[in-house]
């Protein structure tokens, strides 16, 4: 049998996504509002809210790198995701290394096992967030990458980020 659950409390009971850390320029944000929305043409969207200075960056770059962290990295993902980049470098304030995009005008985060160079081509409204989907320009992989140490995202607030038990 089953009962109903409130609307507004879905996402505490759907499935996890995925955490990445998304450079727009020199800047980094901690997201967790990102999707595939095509694989062919390989097309990625990410959901950033308005009051958001990576809003303002991606509205003007018009291009972004998604990285995906390893759980090795949740000290950092945490300081991204919980301090603005208006005022403050987060490459230094983390100790994360920054490698120039191949395609865009973008960094890549070294310590990330994956960095996808994506560049804008649609902007949507939806719902709290703006959408911004990008084509995947260029794919950067380690050798020895396992998507099994990926973040997810499992909570209402920043401070929810749960770390995937490995089988």
């Amino acid at each position: 049998m089953k009962s109903e659950y409130p609307i507004d409390q879905t996402g505490e009971i759907f499935p996890h996504f995925p955490v990445v850390l998304t450079t727009i320029g020199d800047n980094i944000i901690t997201l967790e509002f990102v999707q595939f929305f095509s694989f062919e043409s390989p097309i990625i969207g990410i959901g950033i809210n308005s009051d958001n200075y990576s809003h303002q960056l991606l509205k003007e770059e018009k291009e972004f790198v998604i990285n995906i962290p390893t759980t090795e990295l949740i000290d950092e993902v945490k300081f991204c995701g919980n301090n603005s980049g208006r005022n403050l470098d987060k490459f230094s304030a983390t100790g994360l290394t920054s490698k120039p995009s191949e395609i865009i005008n973008s960094w890549l985060i070294e310590e990330c096992p994956i960095n996808i160079e994506c560049r804008v081509i649609q902007e949507e409204r939806i719902g709290n967030c703006d959408w911004f989907f990008g084509e995947i320009m260029k794919v950067h992989v380690t050798e020895d990458h396992n998507r099994l140490n990926a973040l997810l995202y499992s909570g209402n607030s920043a401070q929810d980020f749960k770390l995937r038990e490995l089988k």
